[in-house]
């Protein structure tokens, strides 16, 4: 749906996203509407195909007035794989690699990638030196976003998202429970997936299940049994 707007309102996105440009940050309420309307024109662009989309984004985020402009700059980079991408991720790491807030929404950027093939992508960003399961916003940043926030993904039609969350909820489970107790509720659609994806869900948490601390147990059972 997004990628036919995109197309029918080409030139409407194309001229937000070049005349909305600001050279210097202001923060009253007209200001920052316009910030987000040059985002949202962005993203439709890019996700339209059009080739100065690359150019728009890159351009923001190398001379971003606020962390606003330059995480949608990068969001729209990753999310379309456009060229730059991760030489922005990497940039976007070296710059803000102290800000644990801000570390966050890197995680956070990826892990909302659309597609199935973000998932090796999460999968290895699991491993990064940057990421701490013992961290609850570091988790929710990543594992929290592929549940809430990357459908495509995370309802992958071979229930690979699945098993990579069922995984996940294991190993956080063993070091936060009440963590992994209050993430495992976004499986609480299950009894509206269709009948292949419901099978593998279920079959995902019921591993989850056999060996979970009560506090997960709880919300598992409360899942299964609905």
């Amino acid at each position: 749906m997004k990628q036919a707007l995109g197309k029918a309102l080409q030139g409407h996105w194309l001229s937000l996203a070049e005349n909305l440009i600001a050279t210097e940050l202001e923060m009253d309420g007209r200001a920052m509407g316009r910030r987000q309307l040059r985002n949202l024109a962005l993203d439709y662009l890019a996700a339209s195909g059009h080739p100065e989309a690359q150019r728009l984004a890159a351009e923001l985020f190398e001379l971003p007035l606020c962390m606003t402009e330059e995480l949608a700059a990068l969001r729209v980079l990753v999310h379309y794989n456009l060229a730059g991408a991760n030489q922005a991720l990497a940039q976007f790491a070296e710059r803000w690699s102290e800000e644990a807030l801000v570390m966050d929404q890197w995680f956070a950027v990826q892990a909302s990638m659309p597609g199935e093939q973000s998932l090796s992508r999460i999968e290895a960003l699991m491993a990064h030196p940057a990421f701490d399961w013992t961290v609850p916003n570091r988790v929710r940043a990543l594992v929290g976003t592929l549940a809430n926030g990357n459908p495509s993904a995370f309802h992958s039609q071979d229930g690979e998202g699945y098993r990579l969350f069922a995984a996940a909820l294991t190993r956080l489970d063993g070091i936060n429970p009440q963590i992994a107790a209050r993430l495992a509720n976004a499986a609480a659609r299950l009894p509206k997936l269709e009948a292949v994806r419901r099978e593998h869900l279920a079959s995902a948490l019921l591993t989850v299940k056999k060996q979970a601390s009560d506090n997960l147990r709880e919300v598992l059972g409360r899942i299964l049994e609905a």
